[in-house]
């Protein structure tokens, strides 16, 4: 038994106690030192199952080089990757580089082959030299370092007629594929509930293939639309998924009940077999209440929410099969290299474009403002009745008539990004992408590459398939340049060629690439004197300014604090479901105020506000304690002397920025903690002398 037990679960190199069970918690050695019951394995890609990826990725923002930090500080901690708060791992690909004298090689195996090991990676040694490249789309990570696996451990040899993005992706739900094959075979109707729009494809392929040929596949998909999506993009994936599905319910405008009455069309149609692949809250309701008497429900995630499911199934007291997730079962290589190579063409097809998806999301594109988002300023924008608003409203109008540039020039927080919108919004490239971009956040040396893309193995590092850049993800749409007066000179330049002749090179390119891009760009610097002054091309400004629209400040328009206030009162009362009003002594210490952040600042004001004050009012003495914790009910005194209401505003200010850079290591955590920019806390650090 204790024999058995090291071979099979790799207690020979377990750390440090050798006698006991064997658990995930286990640190391992991972020397590149191999037994002889060992084969040594040099790992270039990992794919992390979804539950592990989806916590790393929420835990860091979607910020790839922390979330490469994060796996190589998991490995260093475990010497393996097993993701802690998930309990779960993922797959190892790589090339064998040794292979010990005792180690029973049943798959034939040799020095050299390219292979995937299909049991969890969080029971393997690793050792991790470098994470190289994050893959959203796949959930897979491009690493260079070493596994070891042992007597009775599976290997596959790969076959070169399948990416490695999709036996990857097959080889983790491995046996699940199977069993909701065997499920759903000569059943009538069939749903799969999936938030990966991947792992929910291999899932109706299976059963495209088994089920009665009149019955109806059916998709949910948690995600109504990807955020910042590109409109073409976004419609062929739908095609790609209506090419396998017959209905197909995107959730997110629809909630789980409004969802269960589509997919069961109001109870009169129940299904034979549900495959939940989503680990999402509200998915298991789905998943059970859309079964029918006798139907069988097959959770393929361990994240999801089995015993929810019990529980509901319980409640609606309705006779039904749930199945947990079912691992690596030995025998089924031949049926996932089978299935694989099937639907190769279709899934790389769809691995493409959402990964152009992915890039896009990246640069925050957008098709247009959602109805239903954040609109409040947009709508006061619109509807404003000071004559500084009607003016740029008109101007707007114009813009969006004339196919040319602009430059929006106004400063921080007075929403020229709102303006930028407004004009895609009712432009004839509508439809087309909108690429924002901030030239002060891209770094010198980088600047080429994200703006024109480069080829493949362009440099050392680059993405093997190559990379878009702003001006291909742009093409037939709008690129706003956002702190356009820091780009560099050299950038200027080149960027000008690209206006006038609408062609560039991709780095390490030898062929044109042609683009229609409309060009839009805002700042909140004196361009046109930097121009004259030779520290902006005077060239590239005369190309941007065709129209230039200033947005001036807040202070200078004092007609729209009110009402601006106003509509974030709404909004937040909507939003927290606590609606209040302002008191006319409230809205009279607004107008008190300078306003130094402009819209932005009076948002988050207004924001808190709403939180801290009690009652259906919002009153001054609310709004006077928001900015100086130790008023005690006298406007006139603050420690005993006379201060105004800026000065009380400064006060706090000052206190809260204090009080964030003591509690939080990084200026990035502090900034993050205010809701506010890392550059805006800079700043105000350094008017503060902090």
């Amino acid at each position: 038994m204790k024999k058995e037990c090291a071979e099979n679960f790799c207690g020979s190199r377990r750390v440090p106690n050798g006698r006991s069970l064997p658990i995930y918690a286990w640190k391992l050695e991972n020397s590149a030192d191999i037994r002889a019951d060992e084969v040594l394995i040099r790992v270039i890609k990992i794919h992390l199952e979804n539950g592990s990826f989806n916590q790393i990725y929420s835990e860091v923002d979607g910020d790839e080089e922390k979330i490469k930090e994060t796996v190589m500080e998991i490995v260093k901690q475990r010497g393996k990757m097993h993701n802690p708060y998930t309990g779960t791992g993922g797959l190892f690909a790589g090339i064998v580089e040794k292979i010990g004298s005792r180690f029973e090689n049943t798959a034939g195996i040799h020095v050299g082959d390219e292979v995937i090991i299909p049991v969890s990676i969080a029971m393997l040694p690793l050792k991790l030299e470098k994470v190289t490249n994050v893959n959203y789309v796949y959930s897979h990570l491009d690493v260079e370092g070493y596994t070891v696996i042992y007597n009775g451990c599976p290997i596959v040899k790969r076959t070169p007629d399948i990416s490695w993005d999709l036996l990857l992706s097959a080889f983790e739900e491995s046996a699940s594929i199977k069993k909701a094959s065997n499920l759903a075979e000569g059943k009538e109707n069939l749903l799969v509930i999936g938030s990966n729009p991947i792992v929910t494809m291999l899932y109706g392929f299976a059963l495209k293939k088994v089920m009665k040929s009149e019955g109806t596949l059916i998709c949910v998909l948690y995600g109504d639309r990807i955020p910042y999506v590109y409109y073409e993009a976004e419609q062929k994936r739908n095609k790609l998924l209506y090419s396998v599905f017959d209905e197909v319910y995107f959730m997110g405008s629809k909630d789980t009940e409004d969802c269960i009455e589509s997919v069961t069309e109001n109870g009169q149609r129940l299904c034979d077999v549900i495959i939940n692949c989503a680990d999402q809250n509200g998915a298991e309701a789905i998943s059970v209440v859309s079964a029918k008497e006798g139907g069988s429900v097959l959770f393929s995630n361990l994240t999801n929410n089995y015993t929810t499911a019990l529980l509901i199934q319980e409640a609606i007291n309705r006779d039904m099969n749930l199945f947990c997730a079912v691992g690596y079962v030995e025998g089924y290589y031949d049926y996932m290299l089978e299935f694989a190579r099937d639907i190769s063409a279709d899934l790389d097809e769809l691995g493409k474009t959402l990964t152009q998806i992915d890039q896009q999301a990246k640069v925050k594109m957008t098709v247009a403002f959602d109805a239903e988002g954040d609109t409040s300023d947009v709508a006061h924008l619109l509807n404003s009745k000071s004559a500084a608003m009607k003016k740029i409203n008109a101007e707007i109008e114009k813009a969006a008539n004339y196919d040319c540039a602009v430059i929006l020039d106004g400063e921080s927080g007075v929403g020229k990004e709102v303006v930028a919108n407004l004009i895609h919004r009712m432009s004839g490239r509508k439809n087309g992408p909108f690429v924002k971009v901030n030239c002060a956040a891209i770094p010198k040396e980088l600047m080429e590459s994200e703006f024109f893309g480069y080829e493949r193995g362009a440099f050392t590092g680059a993405k093997t398939e190559g990379k878009a850049g702003f001006f291909e993800l742009a093409d037939q749409g709008i690129l706003l340049l956002d702190e356009v007066a820091e780009m560099p000179l050299a950038m200027q330049a080149k960027l000008l060629r690209v206006i006038q002749e609408g062609e560039f090179y991709r780095v390490g390119g030898q062929k044109p690439v042609e683009v229609n891009v409309r060009i839009l760009a805002s700042t909140n610097r004196d361009i046109a004197k930097m121009a004259r002054e030779h520290v902006f091309r005077e060239d590239l400004y005369y190309r941007l300014a065709v129209l230039t629209i200033h947005i001036p400040p807040l202070r200078e328009r004092p007609e729209d604090i009110v009402a601006l206030a106003d509509s974030f009162v709404e909004k937040y009362g909507q939003k927290y479901g606590i609606p209040k009003q302002l008191t006319e002594e409230a809205k009279h210490c607004l107008l008190e105020y300078e306003w130094p952040g402009n819209v932005r600042e009076l948002e988050n004001t207004v924001q808190r506000l709403m939180i801290h004050s009690t009652g259906d009012m919002i009153t001054s003495g609310t709004v006077l304690r928001e900015y100086n914790r130790e008023y005690d009910g006298n406007i006139d005194a603050v420690h005993g002397e006379r201060c105004g209401f800026n000065k009380k505003v400064e006060a706090f200010e000052k206190s809260l920025i204090q009080a964030a850079l003591k509690k939080y290591p990084s200026t990035y955590k502090a900034a993050e903690a205010l809701e506010m920019t890392q550059s805006q806390l800079m700043r105000k650090k350094k008017k503060y002398e902090l």
